[in-house]
């Protein structure tokens, strides 16, 4: 954070804590991992509660059920992702508003995911595990946002790798456990379990606080932009990772949400047998945020993203599509697919910190907005996956069983619909390929200009 924003007469750093290591940047960090284990974990999770809504005659004969269920978990993330775009920079103009902001984002969450255990009608759970929880994941990431670039300069994408992987981690420890407490508990005393341990985070919140005394930061003046803050709008590589960033949010979430029903549909599979394709999924993404982290410290975001997309692409088409469809007895080629895709699609959030670095090397608040600004484009395409997947699917030649029981439902997505969607997500992510190695070009090209990024 820039020196002109603290008062003059604090401009003496020596007392305060180091940046980039130290016992209270790494407690930061490892708090900040637990959290969004917490956080973002149970919406990664969402597969696995779906999986059990779509078996419930109760939610599945009301109508618009079929569009509305998948749409709950992709909306609490979509929101979570969206809201930093607003988020960022109120809480940089009002920064003591960050910590209150966190409690009540806490309050939220609990309340979500307490009332969706109540819920009886697919709206009642998009507007509770949905929006609410969405809302309340919002406010508590946004402010751990900032007070991260407080935290972290030289170190920021290992640091940033390292709490990403928390996602991972709650998407890989859930989804074993989630299918047992559902069989035993039914969904309903499960959202409470879940409830009850999400508020545990209570004891973590403290940990995260800022670097800088709030009291002497204060939010930007009127014209002090930057030249990095004129420069960004303009910045042909930072607007390709915007479009490629878009392009591969459209596809991610569609593996992450249905493939627990889809091997449900293989036949001869528990719940526990078809959650492990999600935990798996959520398992190799976990090394692979922390590995593209460190990575985009050291090589360009772009290059990375590239390797990444079309090695998503290619394994989607192979192990997927001819595999996991044409042989579907081969629950071990999905199981392959679901490591492959976490390890190569699963470390993109890792990526953002590489694109904005080079056009907001003077402005860590920039910083932060810019990264709200792709985790917004993130959200939007996580958010239109599911109605875009869902028709896809419907689109089958047997979407009449649609209306009727679940089981009627999973064989109308063997019956073609699956085929569709895996096209959809090889074509998105190969199209993610094309415009991040267009990202490399341009970016090679303004190094030999000898403009900078």
């Amino acid at each position: 954070m820039d020196t002109n924003q603290i008062e003059p007469g604090d401009r003496n750093v020596s007392c305060l804590a180091p940046v980039d290591g130290g016992i209270q940047a790494w407690s930061f960090m490892i708090g900040a991992f637990v959290i969004e284990t917490f956080v973002w974990g149970i919406p990664n999770s969402f597969g696995v509660f779906l999986n059990d809504y779509l078996q419930d005659t109760k939610l599945t004969s009301q109508p618009h059920a079929q569009s509305i269920l998948p749409l709950v978990g992709t909306l609490s993330s979509g929101i979570m992702y969206c809201s930093g775009v607003v988020l960022y920079p109120i809480l940089a103009r009002y920064p003591k508003s960050r910590r209150p902001t966190m409690w009540i984002g806490l309050f939220l969450c609990w309340l979500g995911l307490f009332t969706a255990s109540f819920a009886q009608k697919v709206l009642h759970l998009l507007l509770t595990q949905g929006i609410i929880y969405g809302i309340g994941g919002s406010l508590i990431y946004a402010p751990i946002m900032s007070f991260f670039m407080e935290w972290f300069v030289r170190r920021r994408g290992f640091a940033s790798g390292v709490i990403n992987a928390g996602t991972a981690v709650g998407g890989l420890t859930l989804p074993p456990i989630l299918p047992k407490l559902i069989n035993h508990l039914g969904h309903a005393k499960t959202l409470r379990y879940v409830s009850c341990v999400f508020a545990l985070v209570i004891f973590i919140l403290p940990v995260m606080k800022p670097r800088l005394p709030e009291g002497n930061v204060h939010g930007p003046r009127p014209g002090a932009a930057t030249q990095s803050r004129r420069m960004w709008l303009t910045n042909v590589p930072f607007q390709l990772s915007v479009i490629a960033s878009t392009i591969q949010a459209l596809a991610y979430y569609v593996p992450v949400l249905y493939l627990p029903s889809f091997a449900s549909s293989l036949g001869g599979l528990d719940a526990s047998d078809a959650s492990l394709t999600v935990a798996l999924l959520n398992g190799a993404s976990l090394a692979s945020r922390i590995t593209l982290g460190i990575l985009s410290d050291k090589l360009s975001p772009f290059a990375i993203g590239m390797l990444c997309a079309f090695g998503t692409a290619l394994v989607t088409f192979l192990l997927w599509g001819v595999v996991a469809v044409r042989a579907a007895s081969h629950f071990s080629g999905l199981l392959a697919f679901g490591i492959a895709y976490g390890a190569l699609a699963g470390g993109w959030t890792s990526l953002m910190v590489g694109f904005v670095r080079p056009v907001s090397t003077d402005d860590p608040r920039l910083a932060t907005n810019l990264i709200g600004l792709l985790y917004a484009v993130q959200g939007i395409g996580n958010i239109l996956s599911t109605p875009i997947s869902t028709s896809l699917f419907h689109s089958a030649p047997s979407t009449k069983l649609l209306s009727k029981t679940s089981n009627h439902i999973l064989v109308a997505l063997r019956a073609g619909g699956y085929e569709k969607m895996i096209i959809y997500v090889g074509s998105c992510f190969a199209g993610a390929g094309v415009i991040a190695g267009m990202g490399m070009l341009a970016e090679k090209a303004q190094t030999r200009r000898g403009h900078g990024y």
